[in-house]
């Protein structure tokens, strides 16, 4: 099965650079990379997006993994059937340093206005969607649910398949206290800019959807 990988890089100082070039005298695909200085997650993410050439779409964050060997085969067997604009599934999210040990399961839903539950890692697009345009570099934090919001709305056919796709590591900008705080400020105005009612039940109704899906058990 064909694929492409592109790598947006952020000019790493480390070993990125050297580990991921040996990966693409292995790799059995397509692999790009793009190294230079760039503004943030979503000006990288548009990036991809801008140069990408597949039938499908998605993002995958550099500590993120998909769950299985077989997670991309499984959803091309579906897609060939399917013929969907987007497809979206389940999210393990992982302690940062300690793989075994389960943060929160993303379990997410068929959605009509609810757009919280759905994972942007899980998040694949048809390369049709794009013209929807790009992340929206006005929000720093919350621009990929404006992006799925985007996509939902212009969609002609969605499909939620109920299976995990991706394991989600901590740590990220999003999940800081201060950033949280931001965050929620930024989805207000990503709902008023997509003319979502009810505003405020949204962002309550969101909180709550994450925090009964916590492992409490994993904080002592």
């Amino acid at each position: 099965m064909p694929y492409e990988h592109i790598f947006i890089d952020n000019s790493s100082k480390d070993r990125t650079l050297e580990i991921i070039n040996l990966y693409k005298k292995k790799a059995p695909y397509k692999v790009i990379i793009i190294s230079k200085k760039d503004k943030g997650i979503y000006f990288a993410f548009n990036e991809g997006l801008r140069i990408s050439s597949g039938n499908y779409i998605s993002f995958l964050n550099s500590d993120d993994y998909f769950y299985s060997r077989s997670t991309l085969r499984d959803l091309n067997s579906i897609l060939l059937k399917k013929k969907c604009d987007v497809i979206y599934g389940n999210v393990k999210i992982i302690d940062r340093f300690l793989k075994n040990k389960i943060i929160r399961d993303w379990r997410s839903s068929v959605v009509l206005e609810d757009y919280y539950k759905i994972a942007h890692p899980s998040f694949f697009i048809s390369s049709d969607i794009k013209r929807i345009g790009f992340f929206d570099i006005n929000f720093s934090i919350a621009s990929d649910l404006d992006f799925i919001i985007r996509s939902l709305k212009c969609s002609r056919s969605v499909f939620f398949y109920k299976r995990y796709l991706v394991y989600q590591r901590t740590g990220g900008k999003s999940q800081k206290i201060l950033s949280i705080l931001y965050s929620t400020f930024e989805v207000y105005k990503i709902l008023t800019k997509n003319k979502i009612k009810n505003k405020l039940l949204f962002i309550i109704k969101k909180l709550l959807y994450k925090i009964f899906q916590l492992r409490i058990i994993n904080f002592f």
